[in-house]
């Protein structure tokens, strides 16, 4: 680096911040070493790195690296999923962060659109119990193909969110009925039932992700081992 561009990046060090700092040292690299710039750019793009980790609380941790083009396609992303926080949002930006991708991921897994992996296409199979899904005492927890055991409660959150398989089984195992990995709601269903609640009764179902599979989930499972769609009215009187 010339003297010029010393002289330039002292004087900027007394009028910016850290962060603006940065940015005038990379503009007065490149332009005094253009091909410096790029081969640095090269070497960001084969350092990128994303690693994925089980906890052992069965949450999955996250730690990596994007280089510029990637890291503000992944901002811009996470911002409009994330959108304006609603009044009362107690969240932390983190949260809502972690929020923004699930979603991201669970909107690429409805599409349909994803590379098939071993023959299928990508979805959320869970594997539960009539028991499970109707909260009794003593039931087993729901599987969760990929992470292992869940609880009941996630089980349902999950129906209320998207495209999942649904393997029910009786207590030996035997699987009962295998749900297709889709919406649980055809067009016609879908209007007769936001007609008859216009969102999921389950606690966590708000917002714009409200949906017809969301409506159904909350129903139980009929003697053919299939989810039904139980009215609000019929619920709790047997």
């Amino acid at each position: 680096m010339g003297a010029g561009a010393e002289t330039e990046l002292l004087s900027a060090a007394h009028a910016k911040d850290p962060a603006e700092l940065r940015q005038a040292a990379r503009e007065i690299r490149h332009r005094v070493d253009a091909e410096g710039t790029a081969r640095q750019a090269l070497e960001q793009r084969r350092k990128r790195r994303l690693h994925l980790f089980n906890l052992p609380d069965g949450m999955l941790g996250l730690e990596g690296a994007l280089p510029p083009e990637g890291g503000v396609a992944l901002r811009l992303t996470l911002e409009a999923l994330t959108g304006v926080p609603p009044k009362g949002d107690r969240r932390t930006q983190q949260q809502r962060n972690a929020g923004a991708l699930m979603e991201l991921c669970q909107r690429q897994l409805d599409s349909g659109t994803l590379p098939r992996v071993n023959g299928r296409k990508p979805h959320l199979t869970v594997v539960v119990q009539a028991e499970t899904l109707a909260g009794q005492p003593g039931a087993p927890p729901a599987q969760l193909e990929g992470a292992g055991p869940i609880s009941g409660e996630t089980a349902r959150r999950l129906l209320c969110g998207g495209s999942v398989s649904l393997l029910t089984v009786d207590k030996k195992g035997v699987a009962l009925d295998l749900g297709r990995a889709q919406r649980l709601a055809s067009e016609p269903q879908r209007r007769v039932l936001m007609a008859q609640s216009r969102y999921c009764t389950f606690p966590a179902a708000t917002g714009r992700r409200a949906s017809a599979s969301r409506t159904i989930s909350t129903g139980e499972l009929g003697a053919d081992g299939k989810v039904v769609a139980v009215p609000p009215k019929s619920r709790g009187s047997g």
